[in-house]
């Protein structure tokens, strides 16, 4: 079995499996990097984030390159960032956001822009059509 995916699937699965990965890298770090926290161990926030990773993941894998993929990636995307920005406002002083954490940032962004171009394409591609 040979898959053929497109470049959008593949930035989309790569995101989605940053964002699982880092939630295993260290999300605060406190002093001179001596204690650090990962992001499994922010709790529910470290744990959500890591399943809404394995969830677009699926979802590429599954439904492949479809609206309802689109759509899951860009929601998928807003949650983790949204996860990412509460839980850097949440910092104290003395503490510095880890590797982890911009990681997640950078990763949810790129899930947000996949979906987001996906779904403004569909668009585009669907009025040229119905014109």
């Amino acid at each position: 079995m040979q898959f053929r995916l497109s470049r959008c699937e593949k930035i989309g699965m790569a995101a989605s499996l940053t964002v699982v990965l880092s939630t295993l890298l260290p999300w605060s770090t406190q002093g001179l990097g001596r204690v650090s926290t990962s992001g499994i161990g922010y709790g529910y926030v470290g744990e959500a984030t890591a399943v809404l990773g394995l969830v677009a993941f699926a979802a590429v894998l599954t439904w492949g390159w479809r609206v309802r993929t689109r759509a899951l990636l860009s929601t998928a995307g807003l949650f983790v960032g949204l996860a990412a920005v509460e839980t850097t406002m949440g910092l104290t002083a003395g503490t510095n956001p880890g590797l982890g954490l911009v990681t997640t940032g950078m990763a949810a962004t790129a899930l947000v822009a996949t979906g987001t171009y996906g779904l403004v394409t569909e668009r585009v591609r669907q009025h040229r059509l119905s014109a």
